[in-house]
């Protein structure tokens, strides 16, 4: 009972952080959230379809941005 109760709470929390990355890009705008996506190489669906999944899908993006030779530090401070 413990593991569907782990299993249940770790999916809580997941949805609960792809909401939040969710309102976070709607926050930036339309214009905002096609500069970024332009910027690491993905349209802007593609941008909300990354931000909308798990907690770990940020991965997906820094191989991304690994792959283009961008850094994230640099990105974040610009």
């Amino acid at each position: 009972m413990q593991n569907l109760f782990d299993a249940v709470a770790r999916w809580w929390r997941g949805w609960k952080a792809a909401r939040a990355d969710m309102a976070s890009l709607d926050r930036c705008g339309a214009d905002e959230t096609e500069r970024m996506a332009h910027d690491i190489g993905v349209s802007a669906p593609e941008l909300r379809a990354l931000a909308g999944k798990w907690p770990d899908s940020a991965d997906l993006l820094n191989r991304r941005l690994a792959g283009l030779a961008l850094d994230p530090t640099t990105i974040r401070r610009a």
